[in-house]
C-alpha cells in the first residue's frame, strides 16, 4: 500500500492545523514570581475560545465561542490544546474558591497566521551541506553495483553520519551527489532511460552504505508529542510515478515506512527542491515490523529513490532537507496565588505588658491601614509603601483584610487616630516586650502578643508581614494555612496634668511665697510610679513642703517627691513654703514637672508660677565739711564728705548721687572725686551728679567734694546732697542730706585825728592839742561790692574811729574846722593816698585796724572879723 503526499500547495491545507497551545499553572506561593518554590495547581479548569469576531479582544463566550472540550490541569499542573489552525484563540483559566490571579491574571491571548499554522522545522536530520557522492555506471551484460559509500561524511545535522547507496539495474549512470554544485542540494542524476535505485542511510557511523545500523542512532522524533511528522523538501522532472519512500527503525526488527510522491511543481527539475512535504507519523504503516516505531526513540532513517519502473526511468531528482517538522507551540503559562488574610485585634494593654491578658478588652472603631512593602526593607516608608486598604476595628477590637495576594505587607494606625476624641486619644503603643523600641516580629505566629511600635509622627505601624500560601498558622482561631490572626496591637495610657499657683504675684524681698501644685491623671489607664520635681528659681530659699501623699525632698534648689500610683481621675497636691531673698530681683519663675513611665501626651507635665520681686532699699546720704562748726571766710575751700550707704534689703541699681553746690560756691576741678556731670555755675548754684552704679545691702561709699567760697561773699552756704536708685525706697526722709557754712570776715576799723600840728611837720608829736567836732567821712567799697559811705566827728581829743568795716578799700575826708589853716595830712598803717584833706586806696583786709589817718591844722590866726565871730 503507498500514500501518495500532495504538493505544496495541498501540504497547506493538510498541515494547516499544526498550532498548539501548552502551558502550565503553578501557584506562587510567596508572590515572588520566581517558579523555583511554586507548586503546581492540578485539576484547574482550562478553557479555549477563539476569536468570533475579529477584534482581538475576549468579549464573552457568545461572542467568542468555546474551542473544543475545556481541559484540566494535569499532575504536573500542565494542559494541551492541539490541532489549531490560523487564527485568535483565548486561553481562560478558572480558580477554584481559595486560589486568585493578579488582575487578567485568569486570561491570555495566543494568535497563530497562516505560516504558524503549517508548523514548523523541530529537527534537520540533513540539510546536505557537506560534500559526499556514489555513482555507479553500467554498459550492459549482468547487473553491475557499485556501491559508493563514506563512512568518514559526517553531517552537523541530527543525522549523523550519512552513507549513500545508489544501484543501476540497467544499463545507464546514476550519480548521487551530496552538496551538489556547491549548494546545499542532494542530487539525484540517471541516464535516459536507467532504472536503479539511490538510498540514503542515517544509521551512525558504520562504514557501510548498504546495510542499516538497527542502533546507529538515538533521536527524540516525538517532542513530548508536539512533533507532527517529517519534512521533506524535494523535487523530480517530470515522472507521474516517482516515488521517495521513508523507512524508520526503532530497534532492532522494528520497521516501518511511508511513500510519498515526488514532482516538481512546474514539471521541469530547475535546480530548487521546492516542493515540501509533510509526512505525518500516523502515516508510517507500510512493511510495518516488529512492534512498529518508538517516535521518541528513532535508531535509523533511510530515504530511497526507486526508479527501477519503466514509468519513472532516468529519474532525475533534487533533495534539499530532511528533518521533522513539529507543532508551532506557544506556551500560555498561568499563575494562580492563594487568597490570604490578615488581621486579629487592637486591645487595651492596662498592664503595658504587650501581651492580651483575660480582663483586657479590644478597642472599637480604630482605623487600620494596610499597605504593600513595596521597597522590601521591611520597615514602614512613608511616601514609598503602598497603602492597599483600611479596615475599622469592630465593638471587640477585630479587623481582618481578606482576599490579598502572598507578599510582604505593612499595618499602620495613622497618628490621627490618636488626637482629641479619636478612639487612642492619650494612648501609646504598648511598650511592654519592645526590644530597642519594636514590638515582636509579626511574622512569629504568636497570638496575643503587641506587634506595634511607635513611629515618629507616623503613628504605629508593624515591622513587614509575610504571607505565604499555606504556611500560615493554624492554631490562630481558624485552621485555615492561608490566615494569619496573630497580628494584634496592644495600647496602653494616662494624661497627667499639672497646675501650679503661687498666693502673690508681687513680693518684696526678705518676703515669703506658698507654691501649691495639683498632680492629676486623667486616665485612663493609672500611672505608675509619678515622679514630682520642683525647680525653685534664684532668689529664694526652701523653708518646708509637703504632699497629701507623703514627704517632699530638697537639695540645692530642688524640691522632689515620689507621688506613687495615680488612679485615674485621682489628684496628689503638693505644697511649698520658701523666703525670699534679699537680694531677689526681676521675676521669680518657679517650675513643676511631673513624669511617669509610657506616658504620650507630656505637653501638661510642666506648670510655672511667676511673681515679681519688688524690689527695696534703704539710701542713706551723711554729708560732713572740713571745717566743722568754725565760720569760714570767703576765697576759703570747703571740702565735703559725702557717704551714701544701702541698708538693703535689695541692691540698689543705678545709685545717683546729686550734689547741689549754692551760689557763691565754686567745685573744685581739682577735687579728688569728679562728677559725671556738672550743671550750672557758681553765680547761680551748680549741680554735681555722681553715679555709683550698684551698691548691695550694707555696702557704702563716699564722695569727696571740694569748693571754694566766693572772695565776695558772706552769709551762710547750704549745701545739700540726695541721692536715688531704680529700686522702691522704703525710707526716703533718709535720702537727703544737707550742710551749712558761715561765710564770715573779722571786721577791720580805720582810725586817725585831726589835731593842731604845731611844728608843721605832718606828725602828732606829744603835746600837740586834737581838734574836737571835726566831721569825718568815710567812703569806699567793700569787697561785696557794696558802697559804703559813713561819717564821724572828733572826740575831744580829736580822734575819730570807723569800726565794723569789711574788707575793701576806702578813703576818708576831712571837713576842714573853722579858723585852722590846713596843716599836712598822713595816711596811716594801711598805707593810702594822701590829697588835701583826704586819705584814698586805704584797702583793708579782715581783721585789720588801720590806724594812725591823721589831718594836721595848723594854729589859727585871729583878725578881727575872726575874732568877733568866735565871740559870738
Amino acid at each position: 500500500m503507498k500514500c501518495h503526499f500532495e504538493r505544496l500547495e495541498d501540504r497547506k491545507l493538510l498541515a494547516a492545523d499544526l498550532g498548539q497551545i501548552s502551558g502550565t499553572v503553578l501557584n506562587d506561593l510567596q508572590n515572588d514570581g520566581n517558579p523555583a518554590n511554586d507548586t503546581v495547581v492540578v485539576g484547574l479548569p482550562v478553557t479555549l475560545y477563539r476569536d468570533g469576531n475579529g477584534n482581538g479582544t475576549f468579549d464573552d463566550a457568545a461572542t467568542d465561542p468555546q474551542y473544543g472540550a475545556p481541559t484540566l490541569t494535569d499532575g504536573s499542573g500542565e494542559y494541551t490544546f492541539t490541532g489549531l489552525t490560523e487564527g485568535t484563540y483565548f486561553v481562560q483559566i478558572t480558580p477554584s474558591s481559595d486560589l486568585q490571579t493578579l488582575a487578567g491574571g485568569d486570561l491570555q491571548t495566543v494568535t497563530f497566521n497562516a505560516s504558524e499554522a503549517m508548523g514548523v522545522t523541530a529537527l534537520t536530520i540533513d540539510d546536505f551541506s557537506t560534500a559526499q557522492s556514489a555513482t555507479v555506471m553500467r554498459s550492459g551484460g549482468a547487473v553491475g553495483v557499485t556501491d559508493a559509500s563514506d563512512a568518514d561524511g559526517t553531517n552537523a545535522n541530527a543525522g549523523g553520519v550519512r552513507d549513500l547507496y545508489v544501484n543501476a539495474t540497467t544499463t545507464g549512470n546514476v550519480t548521487l551527489t551530496s552538496m551538489f554544485g556547491g549548494d546545499n542540494i542532494l542530487s539525484l542524476e540517471s541516464s535516459s532511460g536507467t532504472e536503479g535505485i539511490a538510498r540514503v542511510t542515517w544509521d551512525g557511523a558504520d562504514g557501510d552504505g548498504d546495510a542499516v545500523d538497527p542502533a546507529g542512532l538515538s533521536l527524540d522524533f516525538s517532542d513530548g508529542g508536539s512533533n507532527f511528522g517529517m519534512l521533506l523538501n524535494v523535487s523530480a522532472d517530470a515522472k507521474p510515478d516517482a516515488e521517495v519512500v521513508l523507512r524508520l527503525t526503532s530497534g532492532s526488527g522494528n520497521t516501518a515506512e511511508a511513500t510519498v510522491s515526488i514532482l516538481d511543481q512546474d514539471g521541469l527539475l530547475d535546480g530548487d527542491a521546492d516542493e515540501e512535504i509533510v509526512v505525518p507519523f500516523t502515516a508510517f504503516t507500510e512493511n510495518v515490523q516488529g512492534t512498529g516505531i518508538d517516535f521518541s526513540n528513532v535508531t535509523a532513517i533511510e530515504m530511497v529513490l526507486d526508479f527501477q519502473d519503466p514509468d519513472v526511468s532516468g529519474l532525475d531528482a533534487r533533495v534539499q532537507m530532511v528533518g521533522v517538522v513539529g507543532n508551532t507551540v506557544k506556551t500560555a503559562d498561568f499563575t494562580a496565588l492563594y487568597r490570604m488574610s490578615l488581621g486579629d485585634q487592637v486591645f487595651a494593654d492596662l498592664d503595658n505588658d504587650g501581651e492580651f491578658d483575660t480582663g483586657e478588652a479590644g478597642i472599637e472603631d480604630v482605623v487600620v491601614s494596610l499597605y504593600e512593602d513595596t521597597n522590601t526593607d521591611g520597615v514602614y516608608s512613608d511616601g514609598v509603601d503602598t497603602l492597599l486598604a483600611t479596615e475599622t476595628t469592630d465593638s471587640n477590637g477585630n479587623y481582618l483584610f481578606e482576599d490579598l495576594l502572598p507578599g510582604e505587607y505593612l499595618l499602620r494606625i495613622a497618628e490621627t487616630e490618636f488626637g482629641a476624641s479619636e478612639p487612642l486619644a492619650g494612648l501609646i503603643s504598648s511598650t511592654g516586650n519592645e526590644t530597642a523600641t519594636v514590638a515582636p516580629d509579626p511574622d512569629d505566629d504568636v497570638d496575643g502578643d503587641d506587634n506595634g511600635y511607635a513611629l515618629s509622627t507616623f503613628g504605629v505601624v508593624t515591622q513587614a508581614i509575610t504571607l505565604v500560601g499555606d504556611d500560615e498558622p493554624t492554631d490562630d482561631g481558624d485552621s485555615d494555612a492561608n490566615s494569619n490572626l496573630t497580628v494584634d496591637f496592644g495600647f496602653y495610657g494616662f494624661d497627667l496634668v499639672i497646675d501650679k499657683e503661687v498666693d502673690l504675684s508681687a513680693v518684696s524681698s526678705n518676703g515669703s511665697l506658698v507654691y501649691t501644685i495639683d498632680v492629676t491623671n486623667n486616665g485612663p489607664s493609672t500611672a505608675f510610679g509619678v515622679s514630682f520635681l520642683d525647680t525653685l528659681p534664684t532668689g529664694v530659699t526652701f523653708d518646708s513642703g509637703s504632699t497629701t501623699v507623703g514627704a517632699v525632698s530638697h537639695s540645692a534648689g530642688e524640691v522632689t517627691a515620689n507621688l506613687g500610683d495615680i488612679a485615674s481621675g485621682a489628684t496628689v497636691t503638693v505644697t511649698i513654703n520658701v523666703d525670699v531673698d534679699a537680694s531677689a530681683t526681676g521675676t521669680l519663675t518657679n517650675t513643676a514637672s511631673v513624669s511617669a513611665t509610657d506616658e504620650s501626651d507630656t505637653s501638661n507635665n510642666t506648670a510655672m508660677a511667676a511673681t515679681t520681686v519688688e524690689e527695696t532699699i534703704d539710701l542713706a546720704v551723711t554729708k560732713v565739711d572740713d571745717d566743722g562748726d568754725a565760720d569760714v571766710a570767703p576765697g576759703d575751700t570747703i571740702v565735703y564728705t559725702v557717704t551714701v550707704i544701702n541698708n538693703g534689703p535689695s541692691a540698689a541699681t543705678n545709685v545717683v548721687l546729686t550734689d547741689t553746690l549754692p551760689a557763691n560756691l565754686a567745685f573744685d576741678t581739682g577735687s579728688s572725686t569728679m562728677p559725671d556731670s556738672v550743671v550750672g555755675d557758681s553765680s547761680t548754684g551748680t549741680t554735681l551728679n555722681y553715679n555709683l552704679g550698684t551698691l548691695a545691702s550694707g555696702e557704702s561709699t563716699q564722695v569727696t567734694i571740694s569748693a571754694t567760697v566766693s572772695n565776695t561773699f558772706i552769709g551762710t552756704l547750704t549745701n545739700s546732697a540726695s541721692v536715688t536708685a531704680d529700686e522702691t525706697e522704703t525710707t526716703p526722709a533718709n535720702n537727703t542730706a544737707t550742710s551749712e557754712s558761715i561765710v564770715a570776715v573779722a571786721p577791720s576799723s580805720i582810725s586817725g585825728a585831726v589835731y593842731v600840728d604845731a611844728n608843721n611837720d605832718g606828725v602828732r608829736d606829744p603835746g600837740e592839742q586834737g581838734i574836737a567836732g571835726v566831721m569825718i567821712t568815710l567812703t569806699g567799697i567793700d569787697f561785696t561790692a557794696a558802697p559804703v559811705n559813713q561819717t564821724t566827728t572828733t572826740a575831744a581829743d580829736g580822734t575819730y574811729q570807723f569800726t565794723n568795716l569789711l574788707p575793701g578799700t576806702y578813703q576818708v575826708t576831712e571837713t576842714d574846722p573853722s579858723f585852722y589853716p590846713d596843716g599836712q595830712d598822713s595816711a596811716g598803717s594801711e598805707g593810702g593816698d594822701v590829697a588835701n584833706d583826704e586819705i584814698s586806696n586805704i584797702v583793708l583786709a579782715s581783721s585789720v585796724d588801720a590806724t594812725a589817718y591823721t589831718f594836721g591844722e595848723l594854729l589859727p590866726t585871729l583878725s578881727k572879723r575872726r575874732f568877733l565871730a568866735s565871740s559870738l
